[in-house]
């Protein structure tokens, strides 16, 4: 039941998300692929944009990829393909592609796009 699942007023639940969701300046010693659905209202993009943000910043190898339309649950479908060719890639020891010098602050969720598989 909903009354009973926050202890505190779930308007203040995305202001405390957003200290949860800041991300400390880090080098991954692996590749790291960031899908990013721009209608995700879960997990704004602004906040994954501050994951890669932060891991660029830290040196790490980035790859991040927006999918437009695509909400939190549709982002994960959305991005299969290019998660898995990612994953091929390295597993056969090619170079990770990286576009950390191109990384910027997306705006607000923007609309989802229907017929997307898992876009609810």
């Amino acid at each position: 039941e909903f009354d009973n699942s926050f202890v505190g007023v779930p308007a203040d639940f995305g202001a405390r998300l957003v200290r949860v969701m800041d991300m400390t300046v880090v080098k991954m010693p692996v590749p790291v692929m960031l899908g990013t659905g721009a209608a995700d209202s879960l997990v704004p993009p602004k906040h994954q944009y501050g994951a890669a943000a932060a891991l660029c910043e830290g040196g790490s190898s980035v790859l991040w990829k927006v999918y437009t339309g695509a909400t939190h649950n549709g982002g994960l479908h959305a991005s299969f393909d290019d998660a898995l060719t990612f994953a091929q890639a390295a597993l056969a020891g090619k170079p990770a592609p990286t576009n950390c010098a191109s990384v910027k602050e997306p705006g607000e969720p923007g609309a989802p796009t229907p017929g997307l598989a898992f876009n609810e």
